[in-house]
């Protein structure tokens, strides 16, 4: 490549001190500040770490810069940049001023990205990066830039692969930023489906680490087999983490095998969405709603089912509502009587009329409002819940079983026996009971039920006439108890006339007194699967469930047979909808469990108590760690897999291949993700405020970098990769706002382990004296300035001066 002319170094060389050479520094000399007029302390923050650059700082005190602009590079500012950037160094270290005015250089990185236009705050780290190739593009001293062909691997060497892609880099680049920031890349690729793999070495300037911040995931594990409780587990993993990692923590908890596993997040206990493993985890940080829960239910695999195909069903549980107003009649508006019960629209069971005539007079005027109110008709009860079974067991049989095992899970149902058992009357020895009376109390007040076909009431079940379904389904509650409780009745009254007759032969005037309770829960005790499956008792109607929220005529199913057996296979999604509407007169009443997560006999695991944070423990090292473990391409970064012809989601690797004399490290604090609402794109952004614990002295940069073999890397880091922080850019403040402040050492020349000016704090306009090195690791710092200990820079431009001047005494 072609180097700048050196015709102008002649004249210079009276004007120019050797860089190695420590000046004689006033006291104030290193403490001047750079004026913040509106929200520039991003820029100065920067600005003021990049002047404590040792070599760079020389480099630009030295006017280098001058004789190296390269005014003819399409792709810098014609030397705009760097005589800026130059101009503020000087200013900076004459000693002359408390504070300088940097705002052109404000206005030059505005002109190069459009995004720092304006007064607004911006990122440190991004200015930062637009700096240093906007100095870099003005100083390049290549000025016909060579085309470089495509490198292959062709299964050779890493090193000569590395070598070639780098010497192509500095045919194109070469400048006193190239000097001292730049290193490689190693990046290799591989395809899951073939196992191909593309190793590619690129250049960096700063090294973007992820942050592993830690969350405590509370996930709710529901297993099949019935005497083994719903348990919830805690587990602390990171924030990165997915729904695969989760799995694999959970499993070694509960000792439940990751591939039974089915995980689902349900959303304020009426809705449920499946988990792919490839899910981030949940955390409330994020778009998470804290009522959410994180919930994995046992299921049958493929393999344990002859490799059949598995379906999961969802089912979520509701009762009818109840109208909380009787308004006027519907067609007449004559007020509700208060002797006489209304008569309620067969459909959506909301408007009221005094009788059946006017119900009559008035349905085609209340047909079309009627579509509209159906989906009113019902209250959620209980949690939703997940049924999988495979494709040859899908009847209702099983269904109705699996219903009867997981309802109970998160709803009381509770029935009404007889109110009471009235007092008996003793007279010698003989003993009266009026229960058979209750029973036709009881039974009177559903004699239009009694004497109807059951084609005919399955019919009306079927439909959306609330009134009827809630009435049939009282009836035959009632009808079950009292069939069920007979036996107990007879004990009952054996019962009673034993204590009856022992209490008259000792106290002839004590009068016995039998009582029963007036609603006793049967969740335990009370079968559901009976009730179904014994026609004609039914407590339920499962109804198939769109996806929007328009009334639906599909038929729901109340017993076994041919249509039901289709229609489960038809749907994924059904309603459970119990016949009550949960009012104190209600036969039966089906009431969501009161348990605090709203699972019946849920316990915690120990680890809900032992979980503890580990935000303390992250160390810079750490970071460095996760930033060259693999990960898998998201779906909009996909590769494209020269073999199969087509882009992939391939596994990525990262680590460092060559080392820079100045090493940036970035700690990726801010954290961005986009999401679409109503048809418009928002975006949310996050802070990490973990504290993470950097070395001040001795940064070991081997473990990370793959040039060396891993038997190599303790004695290759004694002397090759160690370096040391000479500068820190912290952020303090949220997501959104804050404000940059920076810290930061002048080291001697070339040599890490002197300093000649000590720590100070730059905050814009102020600079003071910063004593404490260790008060330097906090969780404010953002963006890390190390220098290599054993990495010497020479300056191209003085080694020219230099050979000038040998040449120049030897005529």
């Amino acid at each position: 490549p072609e180097i700048h002319s050196s015709r102008s170094l002649l004249h210079l060389k009276d004007n120019i001190s050797r860089p190695t050479m420590s000046l004689s520094l006033p006291p104030s000399i290193g403490y001047t500040g750079i004026y913040n007029p509106a929200n520039s302390c991003f820029m100065n923050a920067a600005v003021q770490c990049l002047s404590n650059t040792r070599e760079l700082r020389d480099y630009f005190l030295h006017s280098y810069h001058s004789l190296e602009i390269n005014q003819v590079n399409p792709l810098g500012m014609k030397g705009a940049m760097a005589e800026e950037f130059g101009k503020i160094i000087q200013e900076l270290w004459c000693g002359n001023y408390s504070y300088i005015i940097a705002n052109q250089l404000r206005d030059y990185a505005a002109k190069r990205h459009q995004e720092f236009v304006g007064n607004g705050q911006h990122d440190a780290q991004e200015l930062l990066t637009i700096l240093l190739d906007a100095i870099h593009e003005d100083l390049n001293r290549v000025i016909s830039k060579p085309l470089v062909p495509p490198i292959e691997d062709e299964n050779r060497p890493d090193e000569v692969i590395a070598d070639e892609y780098w010497r192509g880099y500095l045919s194109r680049n070469d400048s006193i930023i190239v000097q001292l920031f730049t290193g490689q890349f190693k990046s290799k690729t591989k395809c899951p489906q073939c196992h191909k793999e593309s190793v590619t070495f690129d250049p960096f300037t700063s090294i973007s680490v992820p942050l592993p911040k830690y969350v405590s995931v509370d996930t709710i594990v529901i297993f099949q087999n019935i005497e083994k409780p719903p348990t919830k587990y805690r587990v602390v993993m990171s924030s990165d983490g997915s729904i695969g990692d989760l799995k694999r923590r959970v499993s070694s908890k509960c000792g439940l095998p990751i591939t039974k596993m089915l995980a689902y997040k349900m959303q304020n206990n009426h809705s449920i969405e499946f988990l792919k493993d490839t899910d981030q985890v949940p955390t409330n940080n994020y778009s998470w709603n804290s009522f959410d829960m994180t919930c994995i239910t046992e299921t049958l695999t493929s393999a344990e089912c002859n490799d059949e195909k598995m379906i999961s069903l969802t089912f979520y549980q509701r009762v009818f509502k109840a109208p909380d107003y009787i308004s006027s009649c519907g067609y007449c508006q004559a007020p509700p009587k208060p002797d006489s019960s209304p008569v309620f629209c067969n459909h959506c069971y909301r408007v009221a009329y005094c009788d059946e005539d006017c119900l009559k007079f008035n349905e085609n005027d209340h047909k079309d409002f009627c579509e509209f109110r159906a989906s009113d008709n019902y209250e959620t009860v209980g949690l939703p819940f997940i049924v999988s079974l495979p494709e040859s067991k899908l009847t209702c049989k099983n269904v109705f079983e699996q219903i009867n095992i997981n309802a109970k899970r998160s709803v009381e149902v509770d029935i009404e026996h007889s109110k009471s058992i009235r007092r008996s009357s003793v007279f010698n020895n003989g003993f009266s009971c009026n229960d058979d009376e209750d029973d036709d109390d009881d039974d009177d007040s559903f004699s239009d039920i009694e004497n109807t076909d059951w084609t005919t009431i399955k019919s009306r079940l079927s439909t959306s006439d609330s009134w009827s379904i809630v009435r049939i389904g009282d009836y035959f509650v009632k009808k079950n108890t009292n069939k069920k409780s007979s036996k107990q009745k007879i004990d009952a009254r054996e019962n009673i006339v034993d204590d009856t007759s022992t209490n008259n032969n000792n106290n002839n005037e004590q009068e016995p007194m039998v009582t029963s309770h007036d609603n006793v829960s049967n969740t335990e005790n009370f079968d559901m699967l009976d009730d179904i499956c014994t026609p004609p008792q039914p407590l339920y109607r499962i109804m198939p469930q769109t996806t929007n929220d328009m009334k639906n005529n599909f038929q729901s199913i109340i017993e076994p047979g041919d249509d039901a057996e289709k229609i489960l296979r038809s749907h994924t999604s059904f309603s459970i909808d119990w016949f009550t509407e949960n009012k104190r007169e209600s036969a039966f009443r089906v009431t969501s469990s009161m348990h605090r997560s709203g699972i019946n006999g849920l316990v915690d695991d120990e680890s809900v108590s032992n979980a503890f944070s580990r935000d303390q423990d992250v160390t810079l090292q750490q970071c460095l760690q996760l930033f060259i473990e693999p990960e898998v391409l998201g779906p909009d970064d996909k590769w494209y897999c020269p073999h199969c012809k087509e882009h992939i989601q391939a596994e990525k690797k990262m680590s460092v291949w060559r080392l820079p004399p100045i090493l940036i490290i970035h700690l990726k604090r801010f954290k961005y993700s986009h999401c679409s609402s109503l048809g418009y794109m928002s975006s949310s952004r996050e802070k990490i405020d973990t504290t993470i614990k950097f070395p001040i002295r001795d940064l070991n940069m081997a473990p990370y970098c793959s040039s060396i073999s891993a038997d190599n890397q303790q004695h290759e880091a004694l002397s090759r990769f160690r370096y040391d922080l000479y500068g820190v850019i912290n952020h303090c403040g949220s997501a959104w706002f804050g404000h940059y402040t920076s810290n930061a050492r002048l080291l001697a020349f070339n040599d890490s382990a002197k300093t000649e000016i000590g720590w100070r704090l730059f905050n814009d306009q102020s600079v003071s004296s910063f004593a404490n090195d260790k008060d330097l690791i906090r969780s404010d710092a953002y963006v890390l300035f190390y220098r290599h200990r054993n990495l010497p820079v020479q300056f191209t431009l003085q080694e020219q001066l230099q050979r000038a001047l040998s040449e120049s005494l030897a005529t």
